[in-house]
């Protein structure tokens, strides 16, 4: 019986993030992993009921519609990760020395943001889901109370799908053959390979009768080689991994288009399955499960774990927040009880007939941001919040610094507030609730993050 993980909890959540070098096109190394409060970030597909009359009341076949891969992730405002999730809001980054630190700076760049992936999986178990072409659309920022700062980035993406490659992994040459069914198995060096560790077998089946496109999710195998293949099988292809729809033949029908063009006379497609192994001694491993197919040394080999690096480092706290202004709206600022802050690229996804489904490119709009604060009123602000009434501009200036001096700004020297007049409904402490609007000026940018850290580059 398997004793891999039969039931996932989420404290064991793993959310790792790569920028794409080509949009939706499978990275294969340098995931950092995060910390995340929540991930509601999924794939949901539509079905669409049949409109033919079928000479009866019985429901016909739904078909499939179209992809959606949408969702939030909670984050920590940290020190380090933050940068990464700014650099993917903004896209324009710019980084220099600063002492012993570096000064990271973004803003709103006129040309396309970047792209990312995502990886999400469960420590203890075999389940992967592997999210491609994502862009970061929007951030939302919830300043005041007490704790640490949380944000939450909303997500629009191309596609995503189980995959059992495990990235920036370390692979284990095989001693000898080994028999289906084996549980048994020497790797000529173990040292990389831990007990309860989940491991993935790559089986070498053979290569492909014609070239394959990319873009087509039909890939054709040499003579007789379909029989090597079923429904729900994990091939790998050109590093990025394939579930299989269906075999008619010797053609293979994948659950997805392919990322680039697959070459007859070097594609080399092998079956991936996976496995945890239970004890290790030395170079000697016994796994759980027996093998589901036959491994030759000379061909096939198994793969550890992700290895990646943990990205965040200290979180920043409510109570090392500063908010000033320079240019009359200091009164306000000094009386600022919560401010929700958020910053959007309105972006749109466009489908293309050839993306069968998923989104084929996704287009940012003109950014908003919108600062929801709340004041507690007195007769200094009170004179302020008149003066916005005339369309005098306000800067806002937002600080937290922790206790290694890293520090992450945010800057926004001119907007307006929307004129409001308090309203009185109880007989404790006034206080009013307003819109911040920033917006660019002159050569100066509507918003500008910076953070100050040991990281040399996002």
């Amino acid at each position: 019986m398997s004793n891999i993980c039969s039931t996932i909890s989420g404290s064991n959540l793993v959310v790792r993030v790569k920028e794409e070098a080509e949009f939706g096109k499978t990275e294969t190394a340098g995931f950092d992993t995060i910390f995340v409060k929540s991930n509601s970030l999924n794939f949901s597909q539509n079905e669409i009921n049949s409109e033919l009359l079928t000479a009866g009341r019985s429901p016909s076949r739904a078909s499939k519609g179209n992809i959606e891969v949408a969702g939030d992730i909670e984050i920590a405002i940290d020190n380090v990760a933050t940068g990464f999730w700014l650099k993917q809001l903004l896209g324009d980054y710019s980084v220099a020395a600063s002492d012993s630190k570096f000064l990271h700076s973004f803003k709103i760049t006129d040309t396309c943001i970047p792209s990312f992936q995502s990886e999400k999986s469960f420590s203890g178990s075999d389940i992967n889901y592997k999210s491609t072409g994502l862009k970061a659309n929007e951030l939302s920022l919830e300043l005041g109370g007490e704790g640490e700062l949380i944000g939450k980035v909303s997500i629009i993406g191309q596609n995503d799908f189980m995959s059992t490659i495990q990235n920036d992994s370390v692979a284990g040459e095989l001693s000898a053959d080994y028999a289906i069914n084996t549980k048994n198995i020497t790797l000529v060096d173990g040292s990389s390979f831990e007990s309860g560790e989940i491991v993935v077998l790559k089986v070498q089946k053979g290569s492909l009768l014609s070239d394959s496109k990319a873009g087509n999710s039909t890939i054709e195998l040499n003579l007789g080689e379909g029989a090597n293949l079923e429904k729900g099988n994990f091939v790998s292809l050109a590093d990025a991994t394939y579930q299989v729809m269906s075999v008619v033949g010797d053609k293979v029908y994948l659950s997805r288009k392919l990322e680039s063009d697959i070459l007859a006379t070097t594609a080399i497609y092998s079956i991936t399955e996976t496995n945890k192994i239970e004890s290790i001694s030395g170079n000697d491993i016994v796994l759980v499960n027996g093998i589901k197919q036959d491994l030759v040394a000379s061909t096939d080999f198994i793969v550890s774990s992700t290895k990646s690096q943990i990205l965040n480092d200290k979180s920043f706290e409510n109570f090392q927040i500063g908010i000033t202004s320079v240019n009359g709206g200091d009164k306000i600022t000094a009386a600022i009880e919560t401010m929700s802050l958020t910053f959007s690229n309105n972006a749109e996804s466009k489908r293309l007939l050839n993306d069968k489904g998923t989104v084929g490119k996704i287009l940012e709009g003109k950014t908003e941001i919108t600062a929801e604060i709340e004041v507690l009123f007195d007769p200094d602000n009170a004179r302020v919040l008149e003066e916005a009434k005339i369309g005098v501009e306000f800067d806002i200036n937002i600080e937290c610094v922790n206790e290694d001096g890293d520090v992450l700004t945010i800057k926004m020297p001119n907007g307006t507030l929307t004129p409001m007049t308090p309203e009185i409904s109880s007989p404790g402490a006034i206080s009013v609730k307003l819109s911040y609007k920033p917006y660019k000026k002159d050569l100066e940018d509507a918003i500008e993050f910076t953070l100050l850290n040991s990281k040399s580059s996002y």
